[in-house]
């Protein structure tokens, strides 16, 4: 009984293990079925979206050429339009030229036909007019190099004043640098002589100064012998009197150095 229950688990276990097997697959095969719909979606998207690049770029190249054939046709318009108008400027130049050259040979023309009739009709008074106008020429001129001459004239006396008011103005100059040399030398020499008076006073009181001390020497020297002597008198009635106090060391200290460092000129004492 048991083992016939067992077997009934086993059966309904493989039976759903087959439904579900069986579901999975359905499941699976649908997961397939719709990857591969958007697997073909997006292909056909993409193949879409090539051919509109594809007509994009045609119509692009087909107005890319529309467009540069407007713009050769604008300039070409627009040569033929600079080249009329250069020919019509052109055409109104020679003209301008042609009617100038042709009213300058009428204008020539008239001259020369109206001094024909002047000089066959008015010579005598030609002659007098040329003659007068000679004369104011003449006139004109003596007159221009009298001006001429006194404007010269003027120039070279501004020049002579100008060059003599610049040599004054140089020679003052000459004269107070001169004289501000001559003083500065004048100064120097007063300044050497204050130095060298300061010298001779300073090389003077140094005299008095070395005298002074060479008199306060030999008197020091005097008294120091003075009391050696007594000492060495005094000495077999007082043997520590020939010893000097500290007090008397301090006043002769540098009398005492000079004769010991054998510097001291003067008279030689003995201990």
């Amino acid at each position: 009984m048991e083992r016939a229950v067992r077997g009934e688990q086993m059966r309904e276990l493989k039976a759903r293990r087959a439904a579900a097997e069986r579901l999975q697959k359905l499941e699976d095969e649908e997961l397939m079925q719709i990857l591969e719909a958007q697997k073909e979606e997006d292909r056909q998207k993409v193949i879409k979206k090539q051919v509109e690049n594809e007509e994009y770029h045609k119509k692009t190249m087909a107005a890319n050429a529309k467009s540069k054939l407007l713009r050769e046709e604008q300039q070409r318009a627009e040569w033929d339009e600079e080249m009329r108008l250069n020919k019509q400027w052109k055409e109104m130049l020679d003209k301008q030229e042609y009617d100038r050259e042709e009213a300058n040979r009428k204008r020539l023309e008239r001259i020369a036909k109206q001094t024909k009739e002047y000089a066959d009709t008015t010579g005598a008074a030609r002659a007098a007019q040329q003659k007068h106008e000679e004369d104011l020429r003449n006139m004109w001129v003596e007159k221009h190099e009298r001006e001429t001459r006194a404007m010269e004239e003027a120039r070279e006396k501004k020049r002579r004043d100008d060059n003599l008011v610049c040599t004054q103005y140089q020679q003052a100059q000459s004269h107070d640098l001169a004289m501000a040399r001559r003083r500065e030398r004048e100064d120097e020499v007063r300044r050497r002589h204050e130095i060298q008076k300061q010298a001779l006073q300073e090389e003077e009181k140094n005299r008095k100064f070395k005298a002074d001390l060479r008199a306060r020497e030999l008197k020091q020297q005097a008294l120091l012998t003075e009391q050696m002597h007594e000492r060495e008198r005094n000495k077999h009635l007082d043997p520590g009197s020939a010893t000097m106090t500290p007090l008397e060391s301090a006043l002769n200290r540098s009398l005492l150095v000079n004769m010991v460092q054998h510097t001291y000129d003067g008279v030689h004492v003995l201990n």
